[in-house]
């Protein structure tokens, strides 16, 4: 379903970005503002309050998740995390908040983190991924819907994506 545009990366970085927030409220969490560069290769950014327990820090990792998995989702092309920044800085972030979740999750303390089987962390990632690739597919219309929005205004409010997203 994807629109016309002349900068593939601009829509790109929409879609990614609306992907965060979209998902971001789906999960609950109240998100302030979307902005982004009229490059649109420039940093974007999703503002948002989320919660520190364990609910909030899966929900952080599925809307830091959402952002690669909207962008994948409109592109047929092979999106390589190292060569967008974007996804660079999410891929790190996930790794991070996936580890700490497994390793909690493991019963190990944090100077332990080395113990942390490669294999039960990929598996931990593989289904918090599954679970959000779910999301982004029921929230498609919205995340599209924001996205435009987006690449139109360069500035989207929390009020403006609940309104885009049918939630007001």
């Amino acid at each position: 379903m994807p629109w016309k545009t002349r900068n593939k990366e601009r829509q790109g970085t929409a879609i990614h970005e609306a992907g965060h927030a979209v998902i971001a409220r789906a999960l609950g969490i109240k998100v302030t503002s979307i902005s982004m560069h009229n490059d649109g290769v420039s940093a974007a950014r999703v503002k948002s309050m989320i919660p520190q327990w364990r609910p909030g820090l899966e929900a952080e990792l599925k809307l830091t998740m959402a952002g690669a998995a909207a962008q994948g989702r409109l592109s047929t092309e092979d999106v390589h995390m190292s060569t967008v920044p974007e996804l660079e800085s999410d891929y790190e972030r996930i790794i991070v908040l996936a580890a700490n979740m497994a390793a909690v999750d493991a019963g190990l303390e944090w100077d332990d983190m080395a113990k942390l089987d490669v294999a039960d962390l990929n598996a931990f990632i593989r289904r918090f991924s599954d679970e959000t690739e779910a999301l982004v597919e029921q929230h498609w219309p919205a995340i599209v819907r924001v996205a435009k929005a987006l690449m139109v205004q360069n500035w989207v409010t929390g009020a403006e994506l609940d309104r885009l997203m049918d939630l007001r």
